[in-house]
């Protein structure tokens, strides 16, 4: 091996090791958000109404590292999160369906271009409240949750939408993340 060769691959292991550490932040960051908010009590008529501080950190590394690391930032906290709290139970089916349509609608939401990070943040809160309905009305075996439940929990996804993405957007400004 000559010398050239082996100064790129500690390079480019450094590298690697930056961004592993990096993307452990942030999943870090993401399973305490997630756990801290179910401390939380939003006084409301609808239960389970969360803000989904989580999500502040899927759409911040959407931004820096796109849909697959939002992806797997995203399962990894959903599944940790459920270990540390409660358990793989139907509260993890309600989280996972809620992150997978959440991650993909904002995804392709960023990648049309057409909406600024609220407006996607705003996208995948409904699609994470769309996904939590589908469990629900398939552990129950109900599509009454689709007309009772869901309009109120739409316009409830337009405020914390709205308060993730505004958030999310003043981290990625003022944050200079070294993208790896």
């Amino acid at each position: 091996m000559n010398r050239k060769s082996y100064k790129n691959d500690i390079e480019n292991s450094d590298i690697r090791l930056k961004k592993i550490l990096q993307m452990s932040a942030f999943l870090s960051l993401s399973v305490i958000f997630q756990i801290a908010e179910t401390f939380i009590i939003i006084p409301f008529f609808l239960p389970g109404i969360k803000l989904g501080l989580a999500n502040i950190i899927t759409i911040v590394v959407l931004y820096i590292y796109g849909t697959k690391a939002a992806f797997k930032i995203g399962l990894m906290r959903v599944v940790l999160s459920g270990i540390l709290r409660n358990g793989l139970g139907i509260n993890f089916l309600f989280s996972l369906m809620g992150m997978l349509l959440s991650v993909s609608a904002s995804s392709f939401l960023k990648k049309s271009n057409r909406l600024s990070v609220v407006g996607v943040s705003i996208g995948g809160a409904n699609f994470h409240v769309i996904g939590q309905i589908m469990v629900a009305s398939f552990i129950y075996k109900t599509n009454l949750l689709y007309v009772s439940y869901l309009p109120y929990m739409l316009l409830v996804t337009l405020i914390t939408g709205s308060v993730t993405g505004y958030l999310a957007e003043r981290i990625l400004k003022r944050v200079d993340f070294e993208i790896f």
